[in-house]
């Protein structure tokens, strides 16, 4: 299988700092790992592959997404 042509929907997750104040390495590590839970439970490759269908089809993607705390979030397709 090539993957040239397949969007993986895959994410790179990286932090805003200021290299001018100094950084809290234990607060840094806290907020990284917080954000990574909350990212883990979405399948991306199914949400972004509707959307790229959606967007397609209508010419705009618009969406709403439901937050269900730590128990995921999902999107939720809107009438363009």
């Amino acid at each position: 299988m090539t993957y040239a042509t397949m969007p993986l929907y895959n994410y790179n997750l990286t932090q805003k700092v200021s290299f001018t104040k100094t950084i809290n390495a234990n607060r840094a590590m806290s907020d990284y790992e917080k954000t990574l839970k909350r990212l883990q439970p979405i399948n991306f490759y199914d949400e972004f592959a509707t959307a790229n269908a959606l967007a397609l089809r209508d010419g705009v993607y618009y969406s709403f997404i439901y937050d269900n705390g730590e128990n995921g979030l999902f999107f939720h397709a809107l009438d363009p």
